[in-house]
């Protein structure tokens, strides 16, 4: 099969309010794995949203219908995790963003409703949270590298292995924007025997490099139909 596939944001696809649909269209892709961002709303419910903020307005401190109007206003909408599920209802293997910590077992127990553990795989910053799954549940888990600081830029330029945090968060492999996976942090991976995802990629003339290089295991695309055409 080679590189794994991973459909990311459906904003990409032009479906503006209608996302069910953007989903169902992602199953058919031809993608591996659908990729969804999770949070939760100030009233509690857990929603695809990749930003914390909409406008000026924190998501956890807001509750679901004041997102969703907002949302409307920008011309796209907010789907819980539960209809997400429902839509997908298992025919595609997932990839779970965690982007908060806090909320890790009220998602799992969700997603254990639709997909086993072969199926699922889970993304965290926090390795706390990726830790936590790993003591609770029989999944893949990528420890997602990203901060902007001039320090760790240059951490991985130099190749620099998080081995600390990566065995805290008893990950699985690494998931590194593509631009910040140098050459050296490549390597350093590969020796090691760590896979390492990037993203998100849309451009053609680098995914063609990606399904190249065989240091990378996968990439997360707002084209999902280019990238498995590339392959």
């Amino acid at each position: 099969m080679g590189k794994i596939i991973i459909a990311h944001r459906r904003e990409g696809e032009n479906y503006g309010a209608n996302m069910s649909e953007a989903f169902r269209d992602s199953v058919d892709s031809g993608a591996d794995y659908i990729e969804f961002d999770v949070r939760r709303t100030g009233d509690g419910e857990l929603v695809d949203c990749h930003m914390p903020w909409i406008g000026f307005r924190m998501i956890n401190r807001i509750g679901y219908l004041p997102l969703q109007e907002a949302a409307n206003r920008k011309g796209f909408s907010v789907q819980k995790i539960s209809e997400i599920l429902r839509v997908l209802d298992g025919r595609k293997r997932v990839v779970v963003d965690l982007k908060e910590k806090g909320y890790e077992k009220d998602v799992m127990d969700m997603v254990f409703g639709y997909y086993k553990g072969k199926d699922i795989m889970v993304t965290s910053g926090n390795a706390d949270s990726l830790a936590l799954i790993a003591e609770n549940y029989k999944v893949l888990k990528g420890l997602i590298l990203f901060k902007r600081s001039p320090l760790n830029l240059a951490r991985l330029a130099f190749g620099f292995f998080p081995d600390r945090l990566y065995k805290r968060a008893r990950a699985d492999f690494i998931f590194v924007p593509y631009r910040q996976a140098s050459e050296r942090f490549l390597d350093e991976c590969f020796n090691r025997k760590v896979p390492v995802y990037v993203w998100t990629v849309n451009e053609r003339d680098k995914l063609e490099k990606i399904m190249k290089d065989y240091r990378i295991s996968g990439v997360s695309t707002d084209r999902p139909r280019l990238a498995v055409n590339i392959r």
